[in-house]
């Protein structure tokens, strides 16, 4: 008989990309769902710039949490990004992450 190995994958993503993936779990509620959200839309549902909701969407992907995708019309114009959670980020959803404490050094930077 094989013997099993055990996996642990341990993951650190901050507050904004956790809001997003949580924004994006209730725009699209079922695996594999897609949903087609634009960026000032994400801005101001979390209520932060377009600039962190652009770079917080590519954290997430370059993780392998969200699966992100261009839109481009038959006239050459962009739609809004589409976006599918993965297996991975629907774990990180259903999981009870741990909130590191702020250090007095975080804030400097």
């Amino acid at each position: 008989m094989a013997r099993k190995v055990e996996f642990e994958i341990k993951l650190t993503i901050n507050e904004t990309e956790h809001r997003l993936l949580h924004c994006l779990g209730e725009l699209a509620p079922k695996q594999g769902q897609v949903a087609a959200v634009s960026a000032s839309r994400f801005s101001s549902l979390l209520n932060t710039s377009v600039a962190t909701v652009r770079r917080s969407c590519e954290s997430l992907d370059e993780m392998g949490l969200i699966s992100k995708r261009g839109k481009v019309r038959e006239d050459g114009g962009r739609d809004a990004n589409e976006y599918v959670i993965t297996l991975l980020g629907w774990e990180v959803l259903r999981s009870k992450g741990y909130m590191r404490p702020r250090h007095p050094e975080d804030e400097l930077s």
